[in-house]
């Protein structure tokens, strides 16, 4: 009866042993998927995180783009500017050039008529004419 009594008591040991260990490793596998949901749920979070950022990225890439293109525009169109304007300097330059050369036939055909003036002058000049001589330092006007 004692050996029944304590075989009774080893088993009763024995089962709750084993419910303990059954207890332990349902608790184990909990907290093993409790770790998965987490470690999930983290990942999913990175990967948004990440993706936001390369978006972010992105976009301020698409603007940095965006803004070059503005700056090369510009500078295409300053460098258009200035080009027209040398363009227009040198068009104002070479008119001037013209008109100068013009005034300056001009005056080399007025100065040819004076002095032929003066010539046909002197050619049939009279001795009374002598008095008034031909003033060559006068300004051509």
């Amino acid at each position: 009866q004692r050996e029944d009594e304590e075989r009774r008591v080893r088993e009763a040991i024995e089962r709750q042993q084993k419910e303990l260990e059954e207890v332990r490793k349902q608790k184990a596998r909990e907290r093993r998927a409790r770790e998965r949901e987490i470690k999930l749920q983290q990942d999913v979070i990175r990967k948004k995180e990440r993706e936001e950022k390369e978006r972010r990225e992105k976009e301020l890439e698409s603007e940095r783009r965006r803004q070059n293109r503005m700056r090369a525009k510009q500078e295409r169109e300053r460098l258009e500017e200035e080009l027209r304007l040398e363009e227009l300097e040198k068009e104002r330059r070479r008119q001037e050039a013209i008109v100068e050369r013009k005034r300056r036939w001009e005056e080399k055909e007025r100065l040819e008529q004076r002095n032929q003036v003066k010539k046909q002058k002197l050619d049939g000049q009279t001795p009374s004419d002598s008095a008034y001589p031909v003033n060559d330092s006068a300004p051509i006007s």
